[in-house]
C-alpha cells in the first residue's frame, strides 16, 4: 500500500526486520491499539520487537534504545516546536515569510514583553479600541489553558498574575 507521499507506510528496514506488523503501546488500552489490531497488526510484548511504538507520555520513551526501523509517535525534542513559548522565540528570531502570519504576541514571563503588552493595551484604551486578547499557557494543548480577555482595563491591572502565559491579539 502506498502512503500519501507515494511511498509505502512501512520503511524498507522495518519490512526486512518484521515478519509481522507489530506495535507497542502505553498505556495499554486505547483507540490507537484497537485501530492497528483491526488492520492486522499484532501487539508486541516488548518495545524492542515493535515496529510502531505509541506512548501517551513521551517521558516514558527510552530514546537510546530505538532502532532505525522503529517509528515513535513523538519527536525527541518536540518541545522546541510544541511549546508555544519556544515556538514564539524561534519565530521572532527567524526572518521568514511565517512572521507575517504571527499575531502580535507577548511572552509575559519576559519583562520587556510585559511592558510591551501594557503599552499596547494603553494605546487601545486611549484610542477607545476594543480588542480581544487571548491568553495561552505555553505548554498546554488541545485548547486547555486558553482564556479570552475583552476587558482591556481589567487585563492591564492583572498582567502580573499572567506571568506564565503568552498574550496575543
Amino acid at each position: 500500500k502506498k502512503g500519501p507521499w507515494g511511498f509505502g507506510f512501512r520503511s524498507k528496514a522495518a519490512s526486512e526486520h518484521a515478519k509481522w506488523k507489530t506495535y507497542f503501546i502505553r498505556p495499554h488500552a486505547g483507540q490507537f491499539g484497537k485501530a492497528l489490531s483491526s488492520r492486522g497488526w499484532k501487539e508486541a510484548d516488548r518495545e524492542g520487537d515493535a515496529e510502531i511504538m505509541w506512548y501517551q507520555k513521551k517521558k516514558e520513551i527510552n530514546w537510546g534504545a530505538i532502532k532505525p526501523w522503529q517509528r515513535v509517535n513523538h519527536f525527541k525534542d518536540e518541545t522546541l516546536v510544541a511549546h508555544k513559548g519556544h515556538m514564539l522565540d524561534h519565530l521572532r528570531k527567524t526572518k521568514s515569510e511565517a512572521q507575517k502570519y504571527l499575531p502580535q504576541s507577548f511572552a509575559l514571563w519576559i519583562e520587556e514583553d510585559r511592558k510591551g503588552l501594557k503599552a499596547a493595551i494603553e494605546a487601545d484604551l486611549a484610542a477607545q479600541r476594543e480588542e480581544w486578547w487571548v491568553l495561552k499557557e505555553p505548554a498546554r494543548d488541545g485548547g486547555k489553558g486558553v482564556k479570552f480577555a475583552k476587558d482591556a482595563a481589567k487585563l492591564l491591572t492583572e498582567i502580573d498574575s499572567h506571568k506564565d502565559e503568552i498574550a496575543q491579539r
